[in-house]
């Protein structure tokens, strides 16, 4: 493995890697957070529509822990990038499936948090925070 090789592997490691790490340390503040956490960048979750808060962070949390693993698995894989161009590519690929339809999945699982924790009938409108 000369030094190029290296070099994007220790690259590919640490773009994962810190991926991984943001989604999971969005898992421990949702799981730590005493309000609802937010979903969408410039909404904000109304604490009186929220049924059970502590259920609702928790799952949020989980959502989060699911989506980094991906993240974590293909920065491992990375360490083998020296054993060929197919571990590459298993690398590579991890990280297109938790991005595409990993991204379309997050979303899905979040609209079925919101419709079991999130009243309705409470929630008159949904504050834009801008």
């Amino acid at each position: 493995m000369d030094g190029e090789a290296i070099f994007g592997a220790i690259i590919m490691i640490a773009c994962c890697w810190g991926c991984a790490a943001v989604f999971t340390a969005i898992a421990v503040h949702a799981r730590r957070s005493k309000d609802p956490v937010n979903f969408w960048t410039g909404v904000s979750v109304d604490p009186r529509s929220v049924r059970d808060i502590p259920a609702y962070n928790g799952e949020n949390s989980n959502m989060w822990l699911v989506y980094s693993v991906p993240y974590w698995i293909s920065g491992g894989v990375s360490f083998f990038f020296g054993a060929g161009d197919h571990v590459a590519v298993i690398a590579v690929v991890l990280l297109v499936l938790a991005c595409f339809p990993g991204i379309v999945l997050l979303i899905r699982h979040y609209r079925k948090i919101e419709k079991k924790y999130i009243d309705s009938k409470r929630l008159d409108k949904i504050d834009p925070i801008c």
